[in-house]
């Protein structure tokens, strides 16, 4: 799991759990950006339709690179998670023992 530290003025939000990106999610909001600028009335609805239109097109290679690229960024953000709140990663469990519900 990854965290996000949000800030309001002084005050640090809670951490928020934030997905892993995929060669996917990278390549589709590029392609999402390309395709509303060059055609702003079309529904979201068809822009997804049109975005697995292009994605079955992209090469093997291209999407290996994608999913390099993304491995990549999963792993300097999980660094960064690690140097900004290392308490704040737990493995899920914080509040079920029986030590705390006392």
């Amino acid at each position: 799991n990854h965290l996000k530290l949000k800030s309001f003025g002084k005050k640090v939000a809670k951490a928020k759990i934030v997905k892993p990106v995929t060669g996917y999610g990278l390549w589709q909001k590029d392609e999402r950006k390309r395709i509303n600028t060059k055609y702003p009335e079309m529904l979201y609805t068809d822009v997804g339709r049109e975005l697995g239109r292009r994605w079955a097109l992209v090469k093997p290679d291209e999407r290996k690179l994608l999913k390099e690229q993304a491995e990549e960024y999963n792993r300097n953000l999980r660094q960064a998670e690690k140097e900004v709140a290392p308490d704040a990663i737990n493995d899920g469990n914080e509040g079920n023992s029986a030590e705390t519900s006392r």
